[in-house]
């Protein structure tokens, strides 16, 4: 049985977990982190986070009483830079707003690890390509639409 819950009714279930050293797994809920997360078909792999951060982590953290999953994409003082991968409005976040990072993601049974160098090799070229992402978008959507349909 499946039952759908907000994120203002678990996530403290799910902050007190992740604090404790274990893992959660989380359906995505939105379009803000395509083209590598999927709204209701991609899950992530939540650990806590041990005060460490690199570039291109994908981090949980609540900004103002909303809960998102978001890159870090820089730092700036104590804060990260943050930014949904299909979104252009960065976020300054200060680190203890932060509570999950993802070790991995599950799209179509095939298992990302958060720290393979073919997966950040992606990741980097995505943000690179900064000014025509929203043309990328369009066609990811493109071809994900095209395949469903068959």
């Amino acid at each position: 049985m499946k039952v759908n819950i907000t994120s203002d009714e678990i996530m403290p279930l799910i902050k007190e977990i992740l604090s404790n050293d274990r893992e959660v797994e989380l359906v995505v809920s939105g379009t803000s982190m395509r083209p590598f997360y999927y709204h209701q078909s991609t899950i992530v792999t939540l650990t806590g986070v041990n005060g460490l951060f690199k570039k291109y982590d994908v981090v949980l953290y609540n900004d103002k009483n909303k809960y998102k999953l978001h890159r870090i994409i820089g730092f700036k003082k104590d804060k990260l830079v943050i930014c949904g991968d299909a979104l252009k409005e960065k976020e300054l976040v200060s680190r203890e707003k932060v509570f999950g990072k993802v070790k991995q993601h599950k799209n179509n049974n095939k298992i990302i690890h958060a720290h393979s160098k073919r997966y950040l090799t992606k990741v980097f070229l995505w943000y690179r390509l900064y000014f025509i992402r929203p043309y990328l978008l369009k066609l990811f959507n493109y071809k994900k639409r095209s395949i469903s349909d068959n």
